[in-house]
C-alpha cells in the first residue's frame, strides 16, 4: 500500500515537471504530498489494534462534530461562525460548512462515510448499537441536506453492504 501511494507521488510530481501549467501543477503536487504524509501516518497508526480502535472513534467524532455544524449553519445561516466558510461559490451550497471541501459532494460522501463507520463500529463492538444509530440519523440528515446525487449513491450502496453483513451475520 506505501509502495503504491510512493508511485502514484512520484508520478505526479513527474507530471507536475512536465505539466504545460507549472504553477498549477506544482501546487496539486504539494497538496498530493501532504495527502501522502497524512494518509502514510494513517495507515502506520492503524497497524496496533487499540490504537486502531481509539483511531476510528476519533474519526467518527470528528466527522459528527462536521455534520452537527452543518445542523446548527442550517438553524443559525447567519450566525459569525459560518461567515468564515463563506466564499463567493458557496452561496448555493448549504450547509456551508461544506465549503471547507471542494464542493458539496465530498460533504455528503463524508457523512456517508460515517454511516458506513459507525455501523462498521456498532458491528465489531466498539460502538453502542443506539450510539450508533444516533451517528447514523446525523449523518443520513446531512446527507439530505448535501443534496449530493453521488452521496445518495454511495448511501445506497453502504447501506446494502450493511444489510448483507447483518443477514451473514444472522446466519452463521
Amino acid at each position: 500500500l506505501l509502495a503504491a501511494v510512493g508511485a502514484l507521488l512520484a508520478w505526479t510530481w513527474r507530471s507536475a515537471a512536465a505539466s504545460r501549467l507549472p504553477d498549477t501543477a506544482l501546487r496539486m503536487a504539494f497538496k498530493s504530498t501532504l495527502y501522502a504524509g497524512a494518509f502514510t501516518a494513517f495507515v502506520a497508526r492503524f497497524e496496533d489494534d487499540e490504537r486502531a480502535a481509539r483511531s476510528l472513534r476519533a474519526i467518527l467524532l470528528f466527522l459528527a462534530g462536521l455534520a452537527f455544524l452543518g445542523i446548527v449553519e442550517s438553524a443559525f445561516p447567519d450566525a459569525g461562525l459560518f461567515r468564515l466558510f463563506r466564499t463567493e461559490r458557496s452561496i448555493a451550497i448549504q450547509p456551508r460548512v461544506s465549503s471547507i471541501l471542494p464542493w458539496p459532494n465530498p460533504y455528503g460522501i463524508l457523512m456517508v462515510a460515517g454511516v458506513a463507520l459507525s455501523e462498521g463500529m456498532a458491528a465489531a463492538r466498539l460502538l453502542a448499537p443506539r450510539a450508533a444509530l444516533l451517528a447514523s440519523l446525523l449523518f443520513l440528515t446531512q446527507v439530505a441536506q448535501s443534496g449530493s446525487r453521488n452521496a445518495w449513491g454511495v448511501t445506497g450502496l453502504v447501506l446494502v453492504l450493511v444489510a448483507v453483513r447483518a443477514l451473514r451475520e444472522r446466519k452463521g
